[in-house]
């Protein structure tokens, strides 16, 4: 009797468990002004996808065919969700044809004052050193500070002036080239994005580019920032007990979250409308701030003008770019539309940003 009991609580818990990352799933289409807390749930779509995996070879050893058939069923069904969220290598990288080709690096550099263990001036020389060694055309920095005005600061002024000889053309967000920027070896033009509007011109910037014969349309995005504070992110990764002091840590970190959830919702919007309203190819590329299962990330892939992820991983795992105190988030992005074949996609674990730097290869197809 007892047994049997166990077994109904197995299969009932096994059962919300496999609705709970369906709705994860699903819930992308459904924007956080609606949706509310439940966006959490994007985060830990991951976790509960690997959990039902788990589950399902465990109830196949018991033979337990119908909470095997139900774990099974819901991984079908969230496999394209999961793909985005764990990384499983799928293919080489391509080739591109010689001409018109360009490399495209993104990097959010958090100012170059992130690694506390180096001092300010080695970070600096370091990115700098990254960048010019990286052999990319076109380099989107989120998070830079003004550029051309750190020429004359004591250490960084060299590295900073060989890197700005090596991309002359800039187009930033802010004065001497602060905030979002785009470097470039190539003559850049800056692009005003239709429909846009006032009010995102710091968060996201546009240039155009000449690929051989056709022009790139390269949009730049640093999109809201939870903007937790160290505080918080220990008391939403710490596994410590839950006391009165954490509660009211977690409370404030939601309340943040949820203004960076509704504020993203209308960076998205309006990116997707946007996008539609050039002729060229175009790559968004930047910190999304948002996971790939999320509304943010649904919003400017799947709008009037689809994007394709250039991401292909090499190893097994989960997902990652944010390299700071939390679970495995992969938040930034390199996206193409597709008229463009995406090559040599890398990301780079460096120590100077809590990001990755990306970087891939394309080329139109015409």
């Amino acid at each position: 009797m007892i047994l049997k009991a166990l077994k109904h609580i197995v299969t009932l818990l096994l059962v919300l468990l496999a609705c709970a990352t369906l709705y994860s799933a699903w819930s992308v289409r459904m924007p956080p002004s609606e949706l509310g807390a439940q966006c959490l749930c994007w985060f830990a779509f991951p976790y509960m996808w690997l959990a039902l995996l788990a589950s399902a070879i465990i109830t196949f050893a018991f033979r337990s065919w119908f909470q095997f058939l139900c774990c099974v069923a819901a991984c079908a069904a969230s496999w394209g969700s999961a793909g985005r969220v764990i990384d499983i290598p799928h293919g080489g990288d391509g080739e591109l044809p010689e001409g018109g080709s360009f490399k495209l690096l993104t990097y959010n550099i958090h100012y170059m004052n992130y690694a506390s263990e180096m001092t300010a001036g080695h970070v600096r020389d370091s990115i700098c050193g990254f960048f010019l060694s990286s052999d990319a055309d076109v380099i989107c920095l989120q998070e830079a500070p003004p550029l051309s005005a750190m020429v004359w600061w004591p250490q960084a002024g060299q590295p900073i002036k060989r890197l700005l000889e090596t991309y002359p053309h800039i187009v930033s967000s802010g004065k001497d080239g602060g905030g979002q920027a785009i470097l470039s070896k190539k003559p850049l033009r800056k692009a005003e994005l239709d429909g846009m509007g006032k009010g995102y011109e710091r968060s996201i910037i546009a240039a155009d580019i000449y690929a051989g014969d056709d022009t790139v349309r390269i949009v730049n995005c640093h999109l809201a920032s939870l903007a937790l504070s160290g505080e918080q992110i220990d008391a939403v990764s710490s596994d410590r007990t839950m006391d009165e002091n954490r509660l009211t840590t977690l409370r404030k970190a939601y309340d943040k979250m949820s203004i960076a959830f509704a504020a993203r919702e209308k960076e998205a919007e309006k990116i997707a409308e946007s996008l539609p309203l050039t002729h060229n190819e175009t790559i968004v590329c930047g910190d999304f701030n948002d996971t790939p299962i999320s509304y943010t990330y649904r919003t400017i892939t799947c709008g009037r003008k689809p994007l394709t992820d250039a991401r292909n991983p090499r190893r097994v795992g989960l997902a990652r770019t944010y390299r700071g105190n939390l679970p495995p988030l992969r938040i930034d992005y390199i996206l193409a539309s597709g008229g463009l074949t995406t090559a040599e996609y890398a990301e780079h674990d460096m120590p100077m940003s809590d990001h990755k730097a990306l970087s891939a290869s394309f080329a139109t197809r015409r």
